[in-house]
């Protein structure tokens, strides 16, 4: 394997890793006490409704990461059987979310009807439960899963081994606690509602890898099949290259990539943020971290709003060293303000400019929590407090068009 399949490996290993944490993090008593009431009532009460759209926000956005790490893996190739570990390890990551959601959460109509109705303020199509219920119940998906479930016994002790790789190890460190979730007959995983036949399906001797693993792949992405991502980002060449030219350190980057997980189920038109720190990096949380990213790779968007801060040039900087010591940390898809263990995109933003200058930022308490979300500071920009507005560009906004100064603050406030 040559060094860009390495890296690649490496990355989503880590982002898995991540993940399937936030999984566990999602499988609360919290959330389970919370539909308790509702289910007794027979409704939920607004601020209920609230809490458990953005408990299932979290949940589809990091049901979403791990179908992305699975589709990043084919790239790499399935003939190391890291490749297979890392991507079995998502496989029974989703099965165990699935488990749990059916289970634990919505085993009640009240509960179900609620998680099918859609959130279009956070992105979130219709019948979503459904669509995951019907993937966990599904006859094909238990064999699918049954053929990974026998490659990895076969290779059990290649599995085992792989503990100590430097690269995929404290990954796969997790797949025999997670194994657990599919070491249970395809029936049981109908939860009481449908019975299948699976003796008449011709079982195979022996697993090939390459099987194994598109079984995961297929069967991670049949859930957010219907959520239509787009792949193309809206803004083009040209226009990325008027933007470097108008791009000073410490601007802000407010996007929107209807591609990204990390965008996705989140609140607004405008759901994610970087810090432009010099002439040639952005410093930009998304699932794989707090890293430095090129320009060509942060602004491949579909609509973009540069924002400056009111602060003099020494001000600026401070901020980006602020910033800087956070470069290299986990995505935190728990969105928690609390710490900066992990940070999520608005949170680099937050901990450079909070306490700046005159820069105060009031966190919005959202599932519970403190959060900045990008919207909020979009919204300091709009009104002239803080920040002010460079640049747009957004179909929606500006039909595509990059506008500069007080053209874009007002298609912002007036579209």
């Amino acid at each position: 394997m040559n060094a860009q399949p390495e890296q690649l490996l490496a990355s989503a290993a880590s982002v898995v890793k991540e993940a399937v944490q936030s999984l566990l993090n999602l499988e609360s008593q919290e959330i389970e006490e919370a539909v308790k009431e509702p289910i007794r009532r027979g409704y939920f009460e607004p601020s209920e409704e609230d809490a458990l759209r953005e408990w299932f926000g979290k949940y589809l956005t990091t049901r979403e990461v791990l179908h992305e790490c699975v589709s990043e893996l084919r790239r790499v190739g399935t003939a190391d059987i890291r490749v297979f570990a890392v991507a079995y390890l998502a496989g029974c990551a989703l099965v165990r979310a699935s488990r749990y959601l059916v289970v634990n959460v919505a085993s009640d109509r009240v509960v179900q009807r609620k998680l099918n109705e859609p959130v279009p303020q956070l992105r979130i199509p219709r019948k979503q439960f459904t669509t995951i219920r019907k993937s966990l119940t599904s006859p094909k998906h238990a064999w699918l899963l049954y053929n990974a479930k026998s490659f990895a016994q076969e290779h059990e002790q290649q599995l085992a081994q792989l503990v100590d790789d430097p690269i995929v190890g404290n990954t796969v460190s997790l797949i025999p606690e997670f194994a657990l979730s599919i070491d249970v007959h395809p029936k049981d995983w109908l939860l009481g509602r449908i019975r299948y036949r699976i003796h008449g399906l011709r079982r195979r001797n022996k697993v090939a890898i390459e099987r194994a693993f598109f079984a995961i792949a297929e069967l991670s992405g049949r859930v957010i099949a219907d959520l239509k991502i787009g792949i193309t980002a809206k803004i083009c060449h040209e226009t990325k290259q008027e933007l470097k030219i108008l791009l000073q350190a410490g601007d802000v980057v407010v996007s929107r990539h209807d591609g990204a997980a990390s965008n996705h189920f989140l609140p607004g038109y405008w759901p994610h943020a970087s810090l432009y720190v010099n002439d040639e990096m952005f410093l930009e949380a998304r699932k794989d971290g707090v890293r430095l990213r090129m320009p060509d790779d942060t602004l491949s968007v579909d609509a973009v709003v540069v924002v400056r801060p009111r602060l003099s040039s020494e001000q600026i900087q401070e901020a980006i060293v602020r910033a800087m010591t956070h470069e290299g940390k986990s995505y935190n898809f728990d969105f928690d303000f609390f710490n900066d263990e992990r940070l999520v995109c608005t949170e680099v933003v937050y901990r450079a400019y909070q306490g700046i200058g005159d820069i105060d930022f009031e966190l919005s308490n959202r599932a519970g929590r403190p959060s900045l979300s990008a919207e909020d500071i979009l919204q300091l920009a709009k009104s002239g407090i803080h920040f002010d507005i460079v640049a747009l560009s957004s179909n929606q906004h500006t039909n595509g068009e990059l506008l500069t100064g007080k053209a874009a603050l007002n298609a912002l406030i007036t579209s």
